[in-house]
């Protein structure tokens, strides 16, 4: 009976216990903010602020930029150096734009030097095994590249020819007319010589009066050059005006490759 009686009045007071024990918690807690609050007073209402934002060094920001935003950065920084020191030319001013251009140029020649490496270890990337620059190898490759360029033109001799139209109280006809002659028999060429005016030159003495072909071409200067296809008719125009030997041949070349 005790035990019952004992177990009933447990079962009273323990909802009070908890009570108390929370009560002093909380207690607690309160005075612990309270302490937290008033230890902070003199901040007034700056107590509640944001953190400061910790700024990125110059490293952590390199890492982040891409390589043409360093190097425009670079460029930005080299240009506001200058221009402090050309407006302000401090000592100070002048050695501090002198220090980043060395940097850049240190580090343009780091680069160029690799470049060279690079080159040495995969050639084919090298134009210069295609156009060399070294004095020797420039006059065989100028040389193998001018026989080419005759062979081209000898072959073109085969389907090609020539209309030259000129008069003969033409100046720049009776310089040009030699030079005329002298292509037509290295590369084998054909040549029909017009006179506009009815009038011969000593180099083309057979040369055919105008009828007409002319006019339509549209000749309007004289000495003018055309190439001309027998089978298609294509009429392909070379100058109108006087032009060098190699100009004849750098443009047959030149003009040919579009109608082949």
């Amino acid at each position: 009976m005790i035990k019952i009686i004992i177990s009933f009045f447990l079962a009273i007071i323990s909802p009070f216990i908890t009570i108390a024990d929370s009560s002093s918690d909380y207690s607690s807690i309160s005075s612990n903010s309270s302490n937290s609050f008033y230890r902070k007073r003199n901040e007034g209402w700056h107590w509640y602020e944001n953190k400061k934002k910790v700024k990125p060094n110059k490293d952590e920001i390199a890492t982040t930029q891409t390589p043409t935003e360093q190097i425009q950065q670079l460029k930005e920084e080299l240009d506001q150096r200058l221009h402090q020191a050309i407006i302000t030319p401090t000592e100070q001013n002048i050695i501090s734009y002198i220090t980043l251009q060395k940097q850049i140029m240190d580090q343009s020649e780091r680069f160029s030097e690799n470049w060279q490496k690079v080159l040495y270890y995969h050639p084919d990337l090298d134009e210069r095994t295609i156009f060399p620059v070294s004095n020797n190898a420039r006059h065989i490759y100028l040389a193998e590249e001018r026989k080419a360029k005759q062979e081209a033109i000898r072959g073109l001799a085969k389907e090609y020819g020539l209309f030259f139209f000129f008069r003969g109280n033409c100046p720049y006809c009776h310089s040009m007319a030699p030079l005329i002659k002298d292509f037509s028999q290295k590369y084998h060429w054909n040549v029909l010589a017009v006179s506009l005016d009815g009038k011969a030159l000593p180099e083309f003495s057979n040369a055919k009066k105008d009828n007409g072909i002319g006019a339509n071409l549209k000749v309007t200067a004289v000495p003018a050059l055309f190439a001309v296809h027998p089978i298609t008719k294509a009429i392909i125009p070379l100058a109108q005006g006087m032009i060098s030997e190699t100009e004849i041949e750098d443009r047959v070349l030149l003009l040919m490759k579009g109608n082949k």
